[in-house]
């Protein structure tokens, strides 16, 4: 919480209440403190450019005997803030080949975003890659760390069951075989936890009709087809090709036409 109190040099500081402590004077920037103490260094909640907003992606750290502002890192992330996971995500160290996820609602995390990716084993089958609830996430096989995107036996995992579902296409057959799924259709889905990700797995089945979508229940047990035009909770239609610029169908302005024809020939008689 920032007060709004006057500070003894606006563009630089700003007033922070403290809980048990009240109402202080902080640093907007890391560079400008020139203090050593490293806890007053990370206390600070660095601002913008702007000088108007804090960067929430970003944290003070003490290094090389000054304040620097660095990016933050995933479980720099407190609480369960899905948002603020995901704009940290571009920011972290090696983002070009790791980003931030919820995974089962746990933590804000640090994942590699392919499988192929993982040179150390011990990570592979803990990582979710990029998508993993559509592609599937990763597997040990010939050595290698891949994407499960296939289902081939897993009799050597002790958790054969939760590394076979988690691909969507996979079911678990036996004790020792893990095997493709029936194709999946969108009211034959159901899910068996709530999850951020549902909505994505509805609206990736393919439908029966090009002029429906499927689209995640509003009790979100599963997915459902509905009209494309049609809103529901989760899925607002947009106008069709047939609907003028006022949100009218074509049936009522021709309607209105016809009309207004009438009155002009009633007019000139």
């Amino acid at each position: 919480m920032i007060a709004k109190t006057a500070v003894s040099d606006p563009d630089k500081k700003v007033c922070e209440y403290i809980s048990g402590t009240g109402c202080i004077e902080n640093y907007k920037y890391c560079s400008d403190y020139r203090g050593t103490i490293n806890i007053e260094c990370q206390r600070i909640k660095p601002y913008d450019e702007t000088g108007n907003n804090i960067d929430y992606t970003s944290k003070c750290k003490w290094s090389n005997s000054k304040c620097q502002r660095v990016a933050k890192a995933c479980n720099d992330v407190e609480d369960y803030n899905p948002s603020l996971c995901a704009a940290v995500s571009p920011k972290i160290k090696n983002n070009h080949i790791k980003y931030c996820a919820y995974v089962n609602n746990q933590y804000c995390k640090e994942h590699y975003k392919y499988c192929e990716n993982i040179t150390s084993l011990s990570e592979c089958t803990e990582n979710c890659p990029q998508n993993y609830y559509i592609t599937g996430k990763c597997v040990i096989n010939d050595d290698k760390c891949v994407t499960n995107e296939d289902c081939f036996s897993i009799s050597e995992y002790s958790n054969k069951q939760y590394l076979c579902e988690s691909n969507y296409n996979c079911t678990l057959f036996s004790i020792y075989n893990c095997t493709k799924k029936k194709e999946l259709t969108c009211s034959g889905t159901k899910f068996s936890s709530q999850s951020d990700e549902n909505m994505e797995v509805c609206s990736s089945i393919q439908v029966s009709n090009p002029n429906k979508v499927c689209v995640l229940k509003a009790d979100k047990s599963g997915c459902e087809e509905v009209l494309k035009y049609v809103s529901t909770p989760y899925y607002n239609g947009t106008s069709n090709s047939n609907t003028g610029s006022s949100g009218e169908s074509s049936s009522e302005f021709m309607t209105k036409g016809i009309n207004l024809i009438i009155v002009m020939i009633a007019l000139l008689l």
